[in-house]
């Protein structure tokens, strides 16, 4: 199977939970899988990667994310997508994706994070037959932004920022409800999250597990919550929080 892995992040260094779960899976489904990972970066370019990293991908490049103003934030509410999938929207990674696709068409986009569907819609609305869409839900967005909503406080001066906060949650649970609704599976990480990809969209086709499940893979024996005894590398122990990523480190 040809995959497409667009990362709204680069996989290396390990210095969050995203960029750890996206290590180990991209390492073992190229074992198996010709992928291509196409990934946005803020600051300095990333690199340079680790050989056991450069030996899961066929092809890995990487895109400066926009610098967008205050005024071009705001400019955005006129535009269909939410600040976040704005923010991580890149015309050349896009237009790089439906190069690789012309020369070896994919059979999945796996999308890492909502963050990134802007980039796999742009992708999808220009080729002939849309490539099936993979949406690894690290976290359901716009409940995360409700709970920044409700958890500021007003003091005068800062309302046009509460009030984008506002219009954003409301555009976010639009926009991610129409993701949910295009993938043809929505990864979750939690059963309250897929209870709630479920209640919202009950035709999603939702799956709370292992995303090597998706495909082909088989785990043994199912590990313990917050585990932390499987290096995350050669030298550092598993943050016991990151417990979505330890099921990518035990395959039959």
């Amino acid at each position: 199977m040809r995959i497409l892995f667009l990362v709204g992040l680069p996989p290396w260094p390990l210095t969050q939970g995203r960029t750890l779960r996206n290590y180990h899976l991209l390492r073992h489904l190229g074992q198996s899988h010709a992928v291509d990972v196409l990934c946005g970066y803020q600051g300095d370019a990333p690199g340079p990667f680790p050989t056991r990293l450069q030996a899961a991908w066929q092809e890995m490049h990487a895109f400066p994310l926009p610098r967008r103003s205050a005024g071009q934030r705001l400019a955005g509410l006129g535009r269909p997508w939410p600040d976040l999938v704005q923010a991580h929207f890149s015309r050349a990674l896009a237009r790089k994706a439906l190069t690789l696709h012309a020369w070896a068409p994919y059979d999945r986009l796996h999308v890492e994070g909502l963050e990134m569907a802007g980039c796999a819609f742009w992708i999808n609305a220009r080729v002939p037959q849309a490539i099936p869409m993979v949406l690894d839900e690290h976290n359901i967005e716009f409940r995360l932004q409700q709970s920044l909503r409700d958890s500021q406080v007003g003091s005068g001066w800062d309302w046009p920022y509460r009030v984008f906060n506002r219009l954003q949650t409301r555009r976010l649970r639009a926009f991610e409800e129409t993701v949910w609704r295009r993938s043809s599976r929505v990864l979750v990480v939690s059963p309250e999250d897929q209870a709630e990809v479920a209640r919202c969209v009950p035709r999603a086709k939702v799956m709370y597990s292992c995303a090597l499940h998706m495909y082909g893979y088989h785990l043994k024996s199912p590990l313990p919550p917050h585990s932390s005894s499987l290096p995350s590398s050669p030298s550092s122990p598993l943050p016991g929080s990151l417990t979505a990523v330890i099921f990518f480190l035990v395959l039959r």
